[in-house]
């Protein structure tokens, strides 16, 4: 199969396998490239699949906390379009994941 060809060169770039909708987020969190681009209920999806417990909400904060770490992680979306997250909340997000290790598959 001539078509098959192409998939076969996507799966090598990705080591083997397409990566899922949450490590292609979790990637873009991570390289900090599109920090305010990140929907904000996406970054909600991913602190889920990634094991965050959300610990209330308050007005437009939601706070967060992952198993066994005792600080909390704030989020929120952008005042001007509710759809998106603030820029500087997905940098700590970011800086929250890379200090504790936290990963898809982790």
């Amino acid at each position: 199969m001539e078509g098959s060809a192409a998939n076969v060169r996507t799966e090598e770039k990705c080591g083997g396998r397409m990566p899922t909708t949450i490590e292609k987020l979790y990637q873009s969190v991570i390289c900090g490239m599109q920090d305010n681009n990140i929907k904000f209920g996406d970054l909600q999806s991913l602190l889920i699949a990634l094991g965050f417990h959300q610990k209330k909400n308050n007005g437009d904060h939601f706070l967060y906390n992952y198993p066994g770490i005792k600080n909390l992680i704030n989020i929120q979306p952008d005042k001007k379009n509710h759809a998106m997250a603030k820029g500087y909340r997905v940098r700590q997000v970011r800086n929250f994941l890379k200090q504790n290790n936290i990963g898809p598959g982790e």
